[in-house]
Parts: C-alpha cells; sequence; structure tokens
C-alpha cells in the first residue's frame, strides 16, 4: 500500500496540472499561441536548466550505485532486443523495424514509469539512503539526463 500511495502522490500533481491546463484553455484565459511560446520556453530553456542544476549540484559518489546502474541496463537491452524480435515477427515492411523498435521501446518511459521504478528498485532490497524515494532526485535524475536531452 506504501507504494501505492506514494505512486498516487508523483502522479496526481501531474494530472491536475494537465487538467488545470484544459480548463484554463477552455475559459478562454490561455490560447494557442501562448501555450506554442510556453511550451518552447519549458523545453528548451527551463528543463534542460533544470536538469543541468540537478546534476552540477548531485554528488555522483554519495548516490551512484552500481547494482541499480547494472539493473538498468541490462534491463534496457533485454527491452530493446524483446521489441526488436517482435518487430521482427510483426511487421511486414522489413523497412520499419527500426522506427517501431524505436517508437515502442523509448516512449515516455523514464517520467511514466518513474515511480514505478522507484518501488521496484526499492523491492529489490536497496536502502533507502542507496535510492532516494523521491521523484526526479537520486539515482533517476542521472537516466533522466540520458532520455531528455
Amino acid at each position: 500500500m506504501e507504494n501505492f500511495i506514494f505512486s498516487l502522490n508523483a502522479t496526481i500533481p501531474i494530472f491536475l496540472i494537465i487538467i488545470l491546463g484544459w480548463v484554463l484553455m477552455q475559459v478562454g484565459i490561455f490560447n494557442k499561441e501562448f501555450t506554442t511560446v510556453a511550451d518552447r520556453y519549458v523545453f528548451k530553456i527551463a528543463l534542460p536548466l533544470l536538469v543541468f542544476k540537478d546534476i552540477a549540484t548531485a554528488d555522483i559518489y554519495e548516490m551512484f550505485n552500481l547494482k541499480f546502474v547494472l539493473f538498468c541496463a541490462i534491463g534496457t537491452t533485454l527491452m530493446f532486443l524483446g521489441v526488436w524480435l517482435f518487430a521482427h515477427w510483426y511487421c511486414r515492411d522489413k523497412s520499419m523495424i527500426g522506427a517501431f523498435t524505436q517508437a515502442a521501446a523509448r516512449g515516455s518511459a523514464v517520467r511514466g514509469g518513474e515511480t514505478d521504478l522507484h518501488a521496484l528498485i526499492a523491492q529489490l532490497g536497496c536502502r533507502a539512503k542507496d535510492f532516494p524515494h523521491t521523484p526526479g532526485h537520486g539515482p533517476t535524475k542521472l537516466i533522466d539526463a540520458q532520455f531528455h536531452l
């Protein structure tokens, strides 16, 4: 139950912000031009600066967890291999295997699955100090940098 509550605490604010944005568009406070400029600012300036600040201020010696890194590397490799093998079976047009594999594997895996990843790693026996239970902090910030820059 603790992991479920943790997942809700991490995902509900995101959905509430999405709903708030939709409501503000419906009542006319936001318009298409504003959202275009705001998206460009957030994704090209604010988020890269936030990721840079988080990585620059991180204590890599305290946070580095070889068990976690190997788990992520092996899991990602197996996931790509599985999707690639499935694509060879599923795709009739063999020129689309690479695109299918990339699209199926990338998605929003880091953000969408971060809370589940935290819960899974915690269940594998990592201590709290090795794996902080705070979305966007700890080892996952290094993964964020890999997938989002």
